[in-house]
């Protein structure tokens, strides 16, 4: 398999065909750019004094009225249920594009005309796409579920401690420590080798229409017979992805310049005309905010999101078009080459018989000029 070629013919399609950029795009905000956050709520007892001149802070009721407890405790239920549509809005998005991607790029190499925005979500919103998310459920949960597991044994040693031997529990220790850098290598190599094994069933359910462990299982027979080549793939991209986090050091650096100078003008002048109308003061801090960083956040954004669209789109086609040499390969190896039949007593004979008087065959004919 000629792997340069596939990168060549994936940049080609990247750059020519343009309204894969949008699901590209989509996958890069609901992959690439999604992140989570944790709140951590407590009480800072250090700055509060219990006898101060309000006494105790359970004296003279709560803080706050029933009514305006009702309506915090309304409007958290409120933001948790947008959150989780959102979530789930973007859940539908990420497969969606996911799918799209993969058939339009299919159909690309199959001849078919090249295909709209809006025929890409067509073809995206499938029952493919609810099978790739069902198999990234399963393949995510089990491979969460064996790393807990090992990182609870490699951790396990620690209940030497409870000993109160010293000896034996920096024998624990130092014995937990060498487990649990071999339990992440071995996390590490895991994701690595199960990125290349989704990449692989995603495709067998999108364009085969398999079921989820149908998909899986076939995926896993099919990259175990091209166990080079996908490695090879998987540590190009590696590479590549290298050297595109290497370019884009320069370009965030850029960026954020651009976003400084261009949402900090627009910023500084809210700020002055506030200050001038109203003095200095929490508004006119506030009026500049609201400018000055959505502005700097869009410079920003924008062009990060549009090149990691465009890196996601790449990606994809190469899978796309890896497991569409694989599926020729397969074609070609399971096509057996069938020896000629072994010719039948009555045909031999039949070779040797002249059908009428004066006449000889083929066979006859050879042989007297043998003779």
């Amino acid at each position: 398999m000629d792997h340069m070629k596939i990168i060549r013919r994936a940049w080609n399609i990247t750059f020519s065909y343009r309204a894969l950029w949008i699901f590209g795009i989509i996958l890069a905000l609901t992959v690439g750019g999604s992140a989570s956050g944790s709140y951590n709520a407590g009480s800072n007892s250090g700055g509060m004094n219990p006898r101060n001149n309000f006494g105790s802070p359970f004296r003279g009721g709560m803080p706050f009225s029933p009514q305006v407890m009702n309506t915090l405790i309304a409007v958290g239920i409120a933001l948790i249920c947008v959150a989780i549509l959102i979530g789930i809005v973007l859940a539908v998005l990420r497969y969606v594009a996911e799918v799209s991607l993969i058939r339009m790029v299919n159909e690309d190499e199959t001849g078919e005309p090249r295909k709209t925005v809006r025929q890409g979500f067509k073809l995206g919103w499938s029952r493919g796409a609810w099978r790739v998310f069902l198999i990234n459920l399963i393949v995510g949960f089990g491979t969460f579920v064996v790393i807990m597991l090992l990182i609870l044994i490699a951790l396990s040693p620690l209940l030497l401690w409870i000993t109160r031997n010293n000896g034996l529990g920096v024998f624990g220790t130092v014995l937990a420590i060498g487990m649990f850098i071999l339990v992440m290598f071995f996390a590490i190599l895991v994701g690595a080798v199960i990125s290349i094994l989704q990449e692989v069933f995603w495709r067998k359910a999108v364009l085969e229409n398999k079921g989820v462990f149908e998909s899986m299982s076939s995926g896993y027979a099919l990259v175990r017979a091209h166990l080079t080549d996908s490695i090879l793939i998987g540590l190009i991209l590696f590479g590549l992805k290298l050297l595109y986090s290497i370019v884009m050091i320069p370009v965030v650096i850029v960026l954020l310049i651009a976003a400084v100078v261009i949402g900090g003008l627009p910023a500084l002048l809210v700020w002055a005309v506030i200050n001038a109308i109203a003095g200095a003061g929490a508004a006119a801090w506030i009026g500049a905010a609201v400018i000055g960083l959505p502005t700097a956040f869009l410079v920003l954004l924008v062009p990060t999101v549009f090149i990691g669209g465009l890196w996601q789109t790449f990606t994809s086609s190469v899978w796309t078009l890896t497991y569409r040499e694989f599926t020729a390969l397969e074609g070609v190896s399971a096509a057996p080459v069938t020896p000629p039949a072994a010719p039948t007593n009555e045909e031999v004979v039949s070779a040797w018989v002249l059908p009428e008087a004066g006449q000889t065959t083929d066979v006859a004919t050879e042989l007297d000029g043998e003779l």
